[in-house]
């Protein structure tokens, strides 16, 4: 599968008529190996990110989102490559495949803590759908994501009239991240809103 990739963006590189960048920085860490193969891979993905970054530069978007969505695909657990190619698809007012996007790389990684973070932020900033949240984030708490997780859904719990619900989120925020001052504050507001008016 690696090699089909492989093959697939040097095409690409060849079809845009640019060589593929040499020298020995390849900033993308996670991806840097020991093998040919695999520096010839780094090359070859270094070289679609900045021609993705390019082609934004340029407002052609709709290269630069196949670009991104190549780089989605290569690298299906990279967090980063699937927001960048699902916020380029919300740009251009494309929600149904920004939301795919974002359900695959959550589909495709069941192990990983915040793999329903970018489903879930679009939910609720795009589509004010609190209900959608509460489904996608309940179940991870229990992982300890990342604290964007708690308020996001603490913050859904709230729009939906939900209150309690809404502090026992930050007050596990508050449990799980001590340090955390916003979500204290954001607690003791919901406790004075949940104080019976005389």
């Amino acid at each position: 599968m690696r090699i089909q990739t492989l093959g697939v963006m040097l095409l690409v590189a060849g079809a845009w008529g640019q060589e593929l960048p040499s020298g020995p920085s390849m900033k993308t860490a996670p991806r840097m190996a020991v093998s040919r193969v695999d520096r010839i891979f780094a090359r070859a993905d270094e070289f679609v990110a900045r021609q993705a970054d390019r082609w934004f530069d340029q407002g052609d978007f709709p290269r630069a989102a196949q670009a991104c969505r190549l780089r989605s695909f290569m690298y299906p657990a990279d967090y980063d490559a699937a927001t960048d190619y699902g916020w380029l698809l919300e740009s251009m007012n494309q929600f149904d495949s920004a939301r795919d996007a974002y359900r695959r790389f959550r589909l495709g990684n069941p192990l990983m803590p915040d793999r329903a973070l970018a489903e879930a932020q679009f939910c609720f900033l795009r589509l004010k759908d609190y209900k959608s949240v509460v489904e996608l984030l309940e179940p991870v708490l229990s992982e300890k994501p990342h604290p964007n997780n708690y308020r996001i859904l603490a913050r859904s719990y709230e729009k939906l009239e939900n209150l309690k619900d809404s502090l026992r989120v930050y007050e596990k925020l508050i449990k799980d991240f001590p340090g955390d001052a916003a979500a204290k504050l954001n607690a003791e507001r919901i406790r004075k809103k949940l104080q019976p008016t005389s």
